[in-house]
């Protein structure tokens, strides 16, 4: 090695022990202590900061297999307003919606004894509808102004524990129970197939007018109305007015008179329940149907 050579060597070795002293002699910087405070994020417009589960309605109903009958085969249920009776019939299945007869007896009559005339022991063979009789008016009248509630809640309930086909809900009455199958069924009008009425009149025990109650209806419902000529408590001809008012303003009604009085008990081909078996009741068939929802 040459001197110069030499020399520079040595100068870089010289260097570099100088930058080596001067590093061990660098005072430590300072460790900043990190500062624990909430951070806001702003997440993009495509994205949600909060997640939320559907609002899902739990339904309270009793399950079909809890319902219970007793020794006729009939339901006996609490819709809240006040109890009713029903029946199920054996062709019913829980993934086929059934027609639904809801049914009100007259002054002095009592929902589960009114079960045997609208739900016939000899037809349940063949049965194609649910029936249920009110309550919460036992032997006593029905009052036009406040029961409706009882009805409707009663609708409502049934539909809980069976598939009901909400087209295909009748209403009917005998007698008082004909007020309110008037008074209900035309004030609300768009929950019913159809009304189904004996020995009662439109207008005469509905609390309220007859050009009221024709224009509270929503749409011109069905009507088959089963009436006896000897009717003391619904004159034959004040019965006739009512329902060519409820003809002439386009309801379309079928009205059918037979011989008898507000009551009579059943001989042979005859009678009040007889005739409400074989002259109204078939009507639950007729394929009416309430209209569709908007």
């Amino acid at each position: 090695m040459n001197n110069r050579s030499y020399i520079r060597t040595l100068l870089y070795v010289i260097l570099i022990a100088v930058m080596l002293l001067s590093a061990c002699n660098l005072p430590t910087p300072p460790v900043a202590t990190p500062t624990l405070e909430p951070t806001t994020v702003t997440i993009p417009s495509t994205q949600t900061s909060t997640f939320e589960l559907p609002t899902v309605s739990i339904s309270t109903a009793t399950p079909i297999s809890r319902v219970t009958y007793d020794s006729n085969g009939f339901f006996h249920l609490d819709s809240g307003e006040s109890t009713y009776v029903g029946y199920k019939p054996d062709i019913y299945s829980d993934t086929q919606p059934i027609s639904l007869l809801v049914w009100m007896h007259g002054c002095g009559g009592n929902a589960e004894g009114d079960m045997w005339i609208i739900a016939p022991s000899e037809s349940r063979a063949t049965q194609s509808y649910i029936a249920i009789s009110i309550g919460g008016r036992d032997n006593d009248c029905w009052s036009v102004d406040t029961d409706t509630p009882k009805v409707l809640a009663a609708i409502a309930d049934v539909s809980k524990h069976f598939n009901i086909n909400p087209r295909k809900i009748y209403l009917g009455g005998y007698s008082s129970g004909g007020d309110m199958t008037y008074r209900i069924g035309l004030q609300n009008a768009s929950l019913f197939a159809g009304l189904l009425v004996e020995n009662s009149d439109p207008f005469k025990d509905t609390g309220v007018s007859q050009k009221e109650l024709i224009a509270s209806a929503s749409w011109k419902i069905n009507i088959a109305h089963l009436a006896h000529v000897s009717d003391d408590a619904y004159p034959i001809e004040d019965v006739r007015s009512g329902l060519e008012a409820l003809t002439a303003n386009g309801f379309p009604v079928t009205y059918i008179e037979k011989v008898g009085s507000h009551y009579d008990p059943d001989s042979g081909a005859s009678g009040t329940d007889y005739d409400l078996i074989h002259f109204l009741l078939p009507f639950i068939d007729a394929e009416w149907e309430s209209p569709r929802s908007p």
